[in-house]
């Protein structure tokens, strides 16, 4: 006799949280007009979730170019101006905002 769905996705919360939180950031891309792509990413760039529909690049969407943000965040930051923790740039016909939180990045493409 196996278990159920219900008692295995208890066994591992963070699996139904991440499924919450994949939900949760569709309903914002469907509230939000024009947007294509809401990723978070660790420091180096490899996505921990993704959310995205029909219209995102997928070549922006993988890790070479994601790690690019936080790359240039650090480097705006030995300016000397004060911290870089936000940066919007353009690429292609396509706007992508990021944000870095402590060892996490926040990517959306619009």
């Amino acid at each position: 006799m196996g278990i159920g769905k219900q008692q295995r996705m208890s066994m591992f919360p963070i699996l139904d949280t991440g499924n919450e939180l994949r939900k949760h950031l569709h309903g914002v891309m469907s509230r939000t007009p024009g947007l294509h792509a809401i990723i978070i990413t660790d420091r180096d760039g490899v996505p921990l979730l993704k959310a995205s529909n029909e219209g995102a690049p997928e070549h922006a969407m993988r890790p070479g170019f994601l790690s690019t943000m936080g790359m240039a965040m650090s480097q705006a930051n030995k300016l000397g101006l004060g911290r870089c923790n936000k940066m919007i740039s353009s690429y292609g016909s396509y706007q992508v905002g990021a944000a870095q939180f402590a060892e996490v990045n926040f990517c959306q493409m619009r």
